[in-house]
């Protein structure tokens, strides 16, 4: 037994000692905390590891830079990182991953909206063009209509006048058939009228089922 614990009683010993076994007793509890703690670090350095190299290759193949800054976006600062271990440049990666990622999410979305902005402005033209169309069809369809009547009734006043004066000398019942002067060349010239006037109608109907 030590000297300085000679004088002492009994009493005060038995306190001393319990105290110094409540105090080793700590010291072991805290020992094993200690290594289940870094145990438990070990096993997430790995995990963390494992999941790197599953991501993005073998750690040996990358370069160690001496500082690491990583600049999130433009309205964020830049984030010092720690390149020197691994979970460093995970973490370094990951950021700079997610920040490609972004920029080409904004990309695709800005070429997306100019794509629709365009496909409207042609929308808007082919809708004028069509409005346009519309009209000049009601245009042409008047103009078919306008000419059709005309040409009927240029008909009936070539038929009254090439026909009226045999009918009337008929039905007053005289024998002498009467014509008008040169009765060929009037027909020859009603006729001629007649196929212009066909083939102006046949082109407006082309030109009406092409629009």
């Amino acid at each position: 037994m030590p000297p300085c614990l000679d004088n002492l009683s009994d009493n005060v010993l038995h306190c001393v000692l319990f105290h110094l076994a409540d105090d080793i007793a700590d010291l072991l509890h805290l020992s094993r905390a200690n290594k289940r703690y870094n145990a438990a670090v070990l096993g997430a350095d790995n995990a963390w590891k494992r999941a790197y190299e599953l991501s993005y290759g073998s750690l040996e193949q990358l370069p160690i830079p001496v500082v690491a800054t990583v600049t999130a976006s433009s309205h964020h600062p830049a984030v010092p990182l720690e390149p020197q271990t691994w979970l460093g440049k995970y973490k370094d990666r990951l950021i700079e991953h997610g920040f490609k990622r972004r920029q080409l999410a904004a990309a695709r979305l800005l070429k997306a909206q100019s794509t629709v902005q365009t496909l409207e402005q042609q929308v808007y033209r082919l809708a004028q063009t069509l409005r346009q169309e519309k009209q000049e069809l009601k245009r042409l369809t008047d103009l078919l209509a306008t000419l059709r009547a005309a040409i009927q009734s240029e008909e009936v006043h070539e038929a009254h006048t090439y026909w009226v004066p045999t009918a009337v000398t008929r039905a007053q019942g005289s024998l002498v058939v009467q014509a008008p002067q040169n009765a060929l060349e009037r027909k020859r010239e009603l006729e001629s009228k007649v196929a212009v006037g066909e083939l102006e109608c046949t082109k407006l109907e082309k030109m009406i089922t092409a629009r």
